[in-house]
């Protein structure tokens, strides 16, 4: 066991040592206690550093690979766009159909690629905390949607006035994600309906991006 002592003298009228009062207290779990947390301080400095680095070589790791698979890729666009320009009248529709599939799944991957560089990008830097007008933050994303295919027939509600705090260039990627989704997959609907909008749920803010899309099963 471990205790503490606290020790006082006690001296006569004319100054002569007469005694020690003192008390002691045992400190035995309150030491145990504070080694832990001393050991616990260690682990997480030691464990955020860990994390540090596994995130400093996991960025770099997707910059490499992004830049990497950028040459087969660029390879395969250029020789299917040659064919197609220079030998579509010797394919038959199959071969056409096909040869159309390899141009738009190595443009699809391109898309891929640039979503992985703008996240390492990204995520290289601190957030930066302002006010959001998510309202006009929609607004300006679906008039993107609605430039690049204005033949669509869509019916787009944006809840007014929702603000809140967070970083705009996270925010905005996840937003822009979140629409092209429901852009995406209302594509076969004559009339498609997205909406965007905001409830409290135990007193708390809830976001929600809704259509009326082809879904999926909400067990899965």
């Amino acid at each position: 066991r471990i205790y503490r002592l606290k020790c006082v003298p006690i001296f006569d009228e004319s100054g002569n040592f007469m005694q020690w009062i003192g008390s002691s207290r045992d400190v035995t779990e309150e030491n145990e206690a504070e080694q832990r947390i001393r050991d616990l301080n260690r682990q997480l400095v030691s464990r955020t550093r860990e994390l540090e680095e596994l995130n400093s070589e996991l960025s770099a790791f997707t910059y490499s690979v992004s830049h990497d698979l950028r040459a087969p890729l660029r390879a395969m666009e250029g020789f299917s766009a040659a064919i197609t320009e220079d030998y579509a009248g010797q394919l038959d529709e199959t071969g056409r159909n096909y040869l159309q599939r390899i141009r738009s799944a190595s443009l699809r991957m391109s898309e891929m690629i640039d979503a992985l560089l703008t996240l390492s990008r990204l995520t290289r830097k601190p957030p930066e905390m302002e006010t959001i007008d998510l309202t006009a933050m929609a607004e300006d994303i679906f008039n993107l949607f609605r430039a690049s295919d204005p033949k669509r027939n869509v019916n787009i509600t944006i809840a007014p006035d929702m603000t809140d705090r967070g970083d705009p260039r996270l925010i905005r990627l996840v937003l822009q994600n979140l629409f092209a989704n429901a852009w995406k997959f209302t594509s076969k609907r004559p009339v498609a309906e997205i909406e965007f909008g905001m409830l409290k749920t135990k007193g708390e803010r809830v976001y929600f991006v809704r259509d009326n899309g082809a879904g999926f099963d909400m067990t899965y």
